[in-house]
């Protein structure tokens, strides 16, 4: 009887579904960072970061994953369940991410990519975030519809749609993406 979203929650972890290279992390309340291995549990609180030529991704139990680029540092913010809603909110410190997200089959769920100077919020939707060491954030949908938000001003990208952000400015207009690069010479393993 009451409303999912007073609720308070129930976290929920992500568990290393892949794993490159090294990959530390620091879990709420404690000063050591430590290696993660394959399978590992990463609950809500902890920060993730990647060494060069490393990377990882966090698979969420809605289906839910984020692929984190070497060099990255980002934090899961909120991973909670509240009835059929579902909020995983991430902090996206410095590097790169991509992200997938299920699309939705009548569980309502929010996934959201935070940075230094936008956020990012998607429904069922593939899309890619990285923030340079300007804190520029830039967002390209792969698939589905992303809203990015900053300075009071949100735009919609859709899919082959990106935009930048830079720190204490609007959201510049969705462009078109370029497209992919041929592969030519492609010969089989």
């Amino acid at each position: 009887a009451i409303p999912a979203q007073l609720l308070k929650g129930t976290p929920i972890d992500g568990v290393v579904s892949f794993l490159k290279g090294t990959v530390e992390f620091l879990q709420k309340g404690t000063e050591e960072w430590k290696l993660l291995q394959m399978n590992d549990k990463v609950p809500e609180g902890s920060k993730i970061r990647t060494a060069s030529e490393s990377a990882v991704e966090i698979m969420f139990e809605d289906g839910a994953s984020c692929y984190q680029r070497s060099d990255t540092t980002m934090g899961i913010e909120t991973a909670r369940k509240k009835g059929d809603l579902k909020i995983h909110k991430i902090f996206l410190e410095t590097g790169k991410a991509v992200t997938k997200i299920r699309e939705a089959t009548g569980e309502e769920s929010r996934f959201e990519i935070q940075t230094p100077s936008a956020i990012c919020a998607a429904r069922g939707t593939e899309f890619r975030t990285s923030v340079d060491t300007y804190k520029t954030t830039r967002s390209e949908v792969l698939d589905g519809i992303v809203g990015v938000e900053a300075m009071k001003k949100v735009v919609e990208l859709k899919k082959g749609e990106g935009t930048i952000v830079e720190k204490g400015a609007p959201p510049h207009e969705p462009k078109k993406l370029l497209p992919p690069p041929s592969l030519s010479d492609r010969k089989p393993i």
